[in-house]
Parts: C-alpha cells; structure tokens; sequence
C-alpha cells in the first residue's frame, strides 16, 4: 500500500488544507515590475520557456502570505468571432519548490471566478468560457 505522501495523487495534509485556504490571487498588472518578475519566472521554469502570447491577455501570480506559488496567463486568439468570448490560459507555472496536492486546481478555481470581471475590466468585452490545456507527457 502506498502512503497518501508517496502517491502519484494525494489527498493534502492539514497543513497543506491551510496554506490552500490562504491562496490568494492578483493581477499582474501589463507594466510594471510584478510583470517583468511574472516574466522572468516563466522564462527560467516552464517548459515553453516564454511568456510571449499572441492577442488580449491578462497574468496572474497566486500567492500564499505574499509568497509567488503559482503563475496564470490567459490568451485569447480572435480567430473567429465567437472565440473573443474564450479566454486561454496560455501558462500556468507551480514554482519550484512549492508541493501541494491540488495547488494548481486551487489557483485556477479562484483564478477562473474572478477571470469574467477581470477581462470585462481591462478590455470591455465579456468572456463566458476559459480554456487550459494540459501536456500529458509533462
């Protein structure tokens, strides 16, 4: 039998439930030192190793007593009209160093309810679906 610390998937401790809980996430304003951070961040440690998106887009860093855990952009491509409606999330990032079952879930979710407001804000057109993909070899 495996240990919920060794598995693949995990169920979080007591501990990592609290510092789930204090997850807080913030826009990353397009200028701006929190920027060029949130961009030098993914350069060093996602695996596409670029920040660069094409279209509107909006960065969000998630962050647990002002500590950066995690990393969020959203892109939208306006290939047909109807997809200025979808936001992209083009990069998430869990930063090294940083080990919390659900972690990533966590920020998205909080990410994803304040995503409509946001981009409504900075572009003044609504989005009504977010998209994430996934690299299952990763």
């Amino acid at each position: 039998m495996t240990s919920s610390r060794t598995a693949r998937f995990r169920i979080p401790e007591l501990s990592e439930q609290d510092f789930l809980e204090r997850l807080e996430i913030r826009l990353i304003e397009p200028v701006g030192p929190e920027r060029q951070r949130y961009g030098e961040l993914i350069e060093k440690h996602h695996y596409l190793a670029s920040d660069t998106m094409v279209g509107e887009q909006l960065r969000y860093g998630a962050q647990v007593d002002d500590r950066w855990v995690a990393l969020l952009g959203w892109s939208a491509e306006q290939r047909r009209r109807r997809l200025a409606l979808v936001a992209n999330n083009a990069r998430s990032l869990i930063l090294p160093g940083v080990d919390c079952p659900n972690l990533a879930s966590r920020a998205l979710a909080l990410c994803c309810a304040r995503l409509a407001s946001n981009w409504e804000g900075s572009y003044g057109n609504p989005v009504v679906l977010a998209e994430s993909f996934v690299d299952g070899q990763r």
